[in-house]
């Protein structure tokens, strides 16, 4: 009989070759997925900081209750915003985006929501307002609004910056609130600005919250920022009893936060 013919030798390399990719294939693929899961990871990270730090944020889409109903905001209120900034605070700012660390509560000393929509929806500061327009082409907003009854609305994005606190503007939320001297605040309203904070607080790093009376002494404050030290204007809103009622619920609901005094500054 003919002997038995041998492999040849590449066959048989071949073979030994075939058996330790078997043995080996487990760990390369697991390797594989924990590299890509690593990277994965990573990415999703990245996203998630660049997301917080540049959406703008319209806080109905998690809080119902606030409606959203936002005033004009063109390209051109845009860039007079900018040119307000540049002028008061920062020349080289690029961007209107805010952090918020204190909460300012305003009244508007209109009779309804709707007129004093109307004032906040007018994109340029009215010429006969002779000082603020001096000041800024860019007319005045807040990013909320409390009617009589309660009801929370948003104007604009909670980190968008606006004009509404001198030397505040740049690191504050502003709240106003349907009222004035002749039609105190309501109850109702001091329930919704309670239910806003706590809101915010769950989104900011909320230190503070003052009346649009008591800015004035965060002048010598980190908080206070404005390049022309003869800007200011003093404001009588909302009145000292309605801050007080305030700060005290909000005390009451476990909220620790900064308050204003005259001797300390802050």
């Amino acid at each position: 009989m003919p002997s038995a013919r041998r492999p040849a030798p590449c066959i048989g390399i071949l073979r030994r070759e075939h058996r330790l990719y078997t043995r080996i294939a487990p760990f390369i693929l697991f390797a594989v997925v924990l590299s890509y899961c690593g990277s994965a990871h990573e990415t999703d990270q990245r996203t998630v900081t660049h997301s917080v730090r540049d959406t703008e944020h319209i806080l109905n889409e998690r809080h119902p209750e606030i409606i959203y109903r936002p005033i004009s905001f063109s390209p051109t209120r845009s860039a007079l915003t900018l040119e307000y900034i540049h002028r008061h605070i920062d020349p080289e700012r690029n961007h209107l985006r805010i952090e918020p660390r204190l909460v300012v509560i305003h009244w508007t000393a209109t009779v309804d929501f709707e007129s004093a929509f109307r004032i906040f929806d007018r994109e340029t500061a009215h010429p006969a307002r002779r000082a603020l327009y001096e000041a800024g082409r860019v007319n005045v907003a807040v990013q909320f609004m409390i009617d009589r009854d309660g009801r929370i609305v948003q104007l604009m994005p909670a980190n968008r910056f606006a004009r509404h606190c001198i030397g505040l503007n740049h690191i504050s939320i502003g709240v106003e609130n349907i009222g004035g001297p002749h039609m105190p605040l309501t109850d109702a309203q001091l329930q919704a600005n309670i239910k806003l904070i706590q809101v915010l607080k769950g989104y900011y790093p909320i230190e503070m919250v003052i009346g649009h009376q008591e800015s004035g002494l965060l002048k010598n404050t980190e908080y206070y920022q404005e390049r022309d030290p003869d800007y200011f204007v003093a404001k009588p809103d909302p009145g000292l009893d309605f801050m007080r009622r305030l700060r005290s619920a909000l005390q009451a609901q476990g909220m620790r936060l900064r308050a204003p005094t005259s001797e300390s500054g802050i």
